[in-house]
């Protein structure tokens, strides 16, 4: 019996750090170089979580309410007619673009389901440092030669923001050289990324854990550090430096303005089957990409607040010629299209993109997804501040994008959110 149970915990012990390794590849990397290869593990990831409930007799409480928010997808899906795009592109095609959000949680829900942190802080250390020097150099080789493994410049910084909550929180708690070097790596790779968002989200993500745990000396000490690093952005790297100058002038503001009450007000919002399709009919003074999201965000709040209750339907926010039947501002749902557009078109902002398509009752859902997700993350200092800086960052982000259903955000900042939630506490 002795021996049985020695060698199940060494099986934890090895298992559970390769099991890291293949998830927290996922978050960009291998998202980037191999969708179909990112797609199996996934799979394998949602096979082992129905797995480990059957044989546990139990299921994780934010694990719960995540199956709970995919099953309220898959519903609005097929009752409003969301599914229909499925005839418009093959299965592989529609789950890469539409159909994302079913590729975003599995990981994160099978972390929490059957994860033990049994022996793995030193695993998880050798993990993260290494990714920290694999993405720096990935981040230069792309600033020099244009090559990347990362799909976009969206997942890229998305998920170097996860290293630096992880560097910068190790550091905070150990106060090693070794610790603020691959800190240092991190920030410099941000840098390089191009992302406007995740440089942005990150800092205020980092500001606000420290605020809201009364650490003011944490904060004034992180901005004595960021300020030389901002002073040499524009030497070290003029293109990314632009592209934050050009969003931040009162000419955007203006447009994203007029672009959101014009939207709203509509009684027949423009309807496009790409963002940049909107640039010949709105106000695109300023920067043209924020203008457009205006647009967008409008027109979502309006269809939003037209079927409160239920949402238009699972995918229906970017298809064409929508009919809508039922009671205004009660009921209102879009249970046919012209076009049941296939594409990953979305409002641009994730709490009004799943307000638009699922209501209030898909919002409550989420809610409780991140609220279990955030109380389980205490105990253990430096990973609760880890998760808490992840889920700050997503919902911050999702002011922008859709952070609560596109993949690179689900197998990075809230794979790693899951996996601080678990370091934190055993229980389930």
């Amino acid at each position: 019996m002795l021996e049985y149970h020695r060698k199940k915990a060494l099986f934890s012990t090895q298992f559970v750090p390769m099991s890291l390794v293949l998830l927290s590849l996922l978050g960009g990397i291998t998202l980037g170089l191999s969708p179909a290869l990112a797609a199996l593990a996934i799979l394998l990831c949602a096979s082992s979580f129905f797995i480990s409930i059957i044989t546990q007799g139990s299921v994780h409480k934010t694990a719960f309410w995540g199956l709970l928010f995919i099953s309220y997808n898959v519903f609005s899906g097929i009752i409003f007619g969301g599914f229909d795009s499925l005839q418009e592109a093959s299965v592989i095609s529609w789950i890469g673009n539409e159909g994302r959000v079913f590729l975003y949680y599995w990981p994160a829900l099978y972390v929490l389901q059957t994860f033990r942190p049994i022996h793995v802080e030193k695993a998880l250390a050798f993990l993260m440092r290494s990714l920290t020097v694999l993405v720096l150099l990935v981040m230069l080789l792309k600033t020099g030669s244009g090559f990347s493994t990362f799909s976009t410049h969206h997942a890229a910084g998305t998920f170097i923001a996860g290293l630096i909550f992880y560097n910068l929180f190790r550091f905070d708690k150990t106060k090693s050289k070794a610790d603020l070097m691959y800190l240092s790596f991190a920030l410099l790779a941000m840098l390089a990324s191009n992302s406007r968002t995740s440089l942005l989200t990150a800092g205020l993500a980092v500001i606000l854990v420290y605020f809201s745990s009364a650490q003011i000396m944490r904060v004034l000490r992180l901005c004595s550090f960021l300020i030389p690093l901002i002073f040499a952005m524009p030497l070290a790297f003029p293109t990314q430096f632009a592209r934050l100058v050009d969003a931040a002038n009162m000419e955007t503001v203006n447009s994203v303005v007029k672009n959101l009450k014009d939207a709203y007000v509509a009684d027949s919002p423009i309807e496009v089957g790409k963002a940049f399709d909107l640039s010949g009919s709105v106000d695109t003074t300023g920067n043209t990409n924020l203008a457009i999201r205006g647009y967008l965000w409008g027109r979502s709040i309006g269809e939003g607040f037209r079927s409160p209750f239920f949402g238009e339907g699972f995918g229906r926010v970017n298809d064409l010629g929508r009919v809508y039947i039922g009671m205004p501002y009660l009921l209102y749902p879009a249970v046919d299209a012209a076009y049941a557009n296939p594409s990953n078109l979305t409002a641009h902002n994730g709490f009004l993109q799943v307000f638009a398509e699922l209501g209030l009752i898909g919002s409550a859902l989420l809610f409780m997804v991140y609220r279990t997700l955030w109380t389980g993350l205490k105990g253990d200092l430096m990973w609760m501040y880890i998760g808490r800086a992840c889920l700050i960052s997503l919902m911050l982000m999702s002011i922008t994008q859709h952070a609560f259903g596109a993949p690179i955000y689900g197998l990075s900042l809230f794979l790693l959110a899951a996996i601080a939630n678990r370091m934190c506490t055993s229980e389930t």
